[in-house]
């Protein structure tokens, strides 16, 4: 009965947050320090898992995400036989790194790694 009264009470008093209204969004110190250990934790990860690439799976992982390259450049510059043998190889260090980590980083993690 009291909560019924208390919610009549406030109901138009409510006022709402237009598209305009700026409110910010803290965390404590300590989710900021459990956060921070935790991103280190997974990049420290993410970077062994990438170390434990073969040269040639991380070359080409590297010429695709970070050179920008395409598989037919990469064919070219890692002297293999055709673009399916450059997209083979990316496709089974991609297919490492989702096993080893349990999932697949982000582009941008393989990027800030290497």
């Amino acid at each position: 009965m009291r909560l019924f009264k208390e919610l009549k009470g406030w109901v138009g008093k409510r006022g709402g947050l237009d598209d305009h209204t700026p409110f910010e969004i803290t965390f404590s110190y300590e989710q900021m320090l459990i956060n921070s250990q935790m991103d280190a934790e997974q990049t420290a990860k993410i970077k062994n898992a990438i170390e434990d690439l073969s040269p040639r799976k991380r070359e080409a992982v590297y010429y695709i995400y970070f050179e920008g390259l395409n598989y037919e450049e990469v064919k070219e510059l890692m002297g293999l036989s055709s673009a399916k043998s450059a997209r083979d190889l990316v496709y089974k260090a991609l297919r490492k790194l989702r096993n080893s980590l349990g999932f697949l980083p982000p582009l941008f993690y393989i990027l800030e790694t290497h």
